[in-house]
Order: structure tokens, then sequence, then C-alpha cells
């Protein structure tokens, strides 16, 4: 993503500069966002977007950090899935090894479905084996909801499982669950399904 004005990044735009909040829109759909360095690739900072006209200002506060001549923001923005019953998933995944952006398209409403990493396509145990599951945000397409989030074993047993909301506009403008403070191993095979409901 570039500024509006002259279409350069974030580091050329604003280097050096202490930023606190980041925040995006998008039409109809999810969104995730993030900062990082062309150079290094180091993730920055990240977050998800909102729909236009109902960004809460609570919401896009990030931890204040110094903006670097290559840092870019970039963004994945994922449309309303247009079959019935299908619905698309956006997810930032924390680990002991690191954050890394996660998503799915359900295949029907309320049926189980993995979280993959965005780049690679890797299941949880694929990417981040032998590291633990510290917690998510998980942003479902506009109107959507979150019935249930499980965390299976290798040989599909229920290692963790919460319940989730639709995103509602009235100060939950960003995500459908937010849950930290977790401590799950991760092994091979091990995976994280959402069952969600579409609008």
């Amino acid at each position: 993503m570039t500024d509006s004005v002259s279409s350069s990044d974030l580091g050329i735009v604003m280097p050096r500069q202490s930023i606190s909040k980041m925040t995006a829109n998008y039409t109809a759909g999810a969104m995730l966002v993030r900062v990082i360095s062309r150079t290094t690739l180091q993730q920055k900072r990240f977050g998800f977007g909102s729909v236009v006209g109902l960004t809460n200002p609570s919401g896009v506060s990030i931890p204040a950090f110094t903006v670097s001549p290559d840092d870019i923001i970039e963004a994945w923005p994922v449309a309303v899935n247009a079959t019935s019953g299908d619905s698309e998933v956006l997810c930032w995944l924390h680990t002991s090894k690191g954050t890394e952006a996660y998503s799915c398209t359900t295949a029907a409403d309320n049926t189980a479905t993995d979280l993959t990493t965005i780049l690679t396509g890797d299941n949880l145990g694929e990417a981040a084996w032998g590291a633990k599951l510290k917690g998510f945000q998980i942003q479902c397409e506009d109107g959507a909801t979150l019935n249930s989030v499980s965390v299976l074993s290798a040989d599909g047993g229920q290692l963790w499982v919460a319940y989730g909301t639709v995103r509602d506009g009235v100060g939950n403008c960003f995500t459908n669950m937010d849950m930290s403070g977790l401590n799950i191993n991760i092994e091979r095979g091990t995976k994280i399904q959402v069952a969600v409901t579409t609008a």
C-alpha cells in the first residue's frame, strides 16, 4: 500500500517518524494489514482493516515504533465469498516462533475448516512444529459468525476449543475473536480449525 498523494511507501513518506496508530479500510469482506521491512522482511506491526464507515478509533492503536526508510505496508484484502454457505476467514496467529498470517475459505456453514498460512499453505503443525501456540485474532468476512475455533492434535483429539461471535460495528469492528494467554504445544499434525456461518 502506498500513500494517496505521492504513491510512495511508508518508509519514504515518514522515515524516522514514530507512529502508534494504524488502520486500513475495505469495501466488503475482510483484510489483514502489516508493516514489514522491505530489506529484512521483519514484520514490525500487524492488524486488521475495517469496513468503510465502521472504524473504531480504540482499535487502531499499535505499540509505537519508529519507521525505517525501507518499511512498507502490506494488505491482504478478501472479498465476501459469493458461494452460498462459504465464508472467508483471516487470522493473525502468534506462536513462540513469532506471528504469521493464516486464512481459509470454509466449505459450508458451520463445517470445521483448517486455517493455513497465507504464504505457504501450511497447517499449524507444519508451520510451527516445536513451538507453543500463544494466541490469535480472527476476522471473518463481514456479517459472518465465528461459531467455534478448535485446536486438534495429530490424532484428531481436541486440545482446546472456544466460541466466537459476529463483528457488530459497535466497538467490535476488527475481530470475531481475540485470544491470548495460551500455551499449547504444537506438534507435527496439530491443526487449528474454524467453524463459521455466513451472513
